[in-house]
């Protein structure tokens, strides 16, 4: 075969090639063949974790169907008569249902996750209380909730959670057998610990109480006080000395329309320091006062002298002396009565000449040295009504 029959037949051959390629691309082209059925969508269907819901197809004379899933770790069939079960704590899959001989349905199922917006909390002592929400929100209400420590801090059936004493504790929700979890920390107030609970910048124009026990301790200011914003400043064993050291990150950086003061009391209770004597007290408080007047943030804030209660546990020793200083700083605010208002606490907690038992309870070392809820609605009505109207004043 000479060099131009052998280039004939390759041509030949490579012809032959190519038109079978062609003849089976245009056969599979040309050539019905059977299309793949699609799945029948029947829309999404939303459960609960740990739920069950019962799928249904209309088969009219067509038998058996079989059950399938896309995901097991998110839902699983029971049986093979469509009941599924929700396991996961969120996610999603397909459920297919395959009738034999005939159509394959589809259903998508979201399995909704149970979250806690917020991870962590910071609470002070007996400063309000704070609502833990849940989503999705049909979980809010049906779930359990529980604290890992009641002595720090409790939580009601809706998430409200309540501090109560200085720690840590968890607050957990479980809901159709998830459960979610907060950090509580509970704070002890203090001078520091207040200003940061009570960020300046955003607390202006508000009420602010400063004092020792007593006001630490009134846990239902913020509801008696209604509407009118409050900020409780005060804190165990606060002295005049040092809230006049700290006056305006405790006071006037607020830019307060009211200022209730209540103070005094350790300092007289410490009768044999310079720091106690009566004048000495009545010099310093006068010296806050003024300073607090006189400050650019606070010129046309009004402020309030709480008079100091007459304790039962200290009425005999220190009766003289708390009774010379209410009555000092009172010619004090009638001498400055344009801005400084004297509400006479001591007064109303007396029973004649003696301090009303009734008033006062024993949840100290030495007893009878704080309130009772009567105390606390007795300073209420001392307290509140004036310095709402204060504060509603422009």
């Amino acid at each position: 075969m000479n060099m131009k029959e052998e280039r004939s037949l390759r041509q030949s051959i490579w012809k032959i090639f190519a038109l079978s390629v062609l003849m089976v691309l245009a056969t599979c082209l040309l050539t019905p063949a059977k299309a793949y059925a699609a799945p029948v969508d029947l829309g999404t269907v939303k459960m609960n974790p740990n739920t069950t819901k019962q799928l249904t197809v209309k088969a009219s004379g067509e038998a058996g169907i079989a059950w399938t899933t896309s995901n097991t770790s998110v839902c699983v069939n029971v049986n093979q008569s469509g009941l599924i079960q929700s396991l996961a704590n969120g996610g999603s899959c397909y459920i297919y249902a395959k009738v034999n001989g005939g159509k394959t349905y589809r259903w998508k199922i979201k399995v909704y996750q149970l979250k806690m917006k917020t991870k962590s909390l910071t609470l002070m002592e007996r400063r309000g209380t704070k609502t833990l929400k849940l989503s999705p929100k049909s979980a809010q209400k049906k779930a359990t909730w529980q604290t890992s420590n009641r002595q720090v801090a409790t939580v009601s059936s809706s998430g409200v959670v309540t501090p109560h004493k200085e720690g840590n504790a968890l607050i957990t929700a479980t809901w159709n057998g998830v459960s979610v979890s907060a950090s509580v920390q509970v704070l002890k107030a203090s001078a520091s610990n207040n200003t940061k609970y009570y960020p300046a910048k955003q607390n202006k124009q508000t009420v602010v109480l400063i004092g020792s026990t007593l006001f630490d301790h009134w846990t239902t200011v913020f509801k008696d006080f209604g509407s009118t914003p409050v900020i409780n400043n005060a804190y165990h064993k606060a002295t005049i000395k040092e809230v006049s050291k700290y006056y305006t990150k405790l006071i006037t950086a607020y830019k307060p329309k009211a200022v209730v003061i209540c103070l005094g009391s350790d300092e007289l209770h410490d009768a044999w320091s310079t720091e106690g004597t009566e004048e000495n007290c009545v010099k310093q408080m006068q010296d806050l006062i003024t300073k607090i007047h006189k400050h650019k943030n606070s010129k046309k804030a009004k402020i309030f002298f709480v008079s100091i209660p007459l304790y039962p546990e200290r009425s005999e020793l220190l009766g003289a002396k708390i009774m010379d200083y209410n009555n000092d700083m009172k010619a004090f605010c009638a001498k400055n009565k344009k801005y400084l208002t004297f509400l006479n606490l001591q007064g109303a907690l007396m029973k004649g000449k003696k301090p009303n038992a009734s008033f006062f309870s024993g949840k100290h070392e030495r007893t009878n040295l704080y309130l009772t809820k009567e105390g606390y609605n007795v300073a209420k009505k001392v307290i509140v009504k004036k310095v709402r109207k204060a504060a509603k004043k422009k």
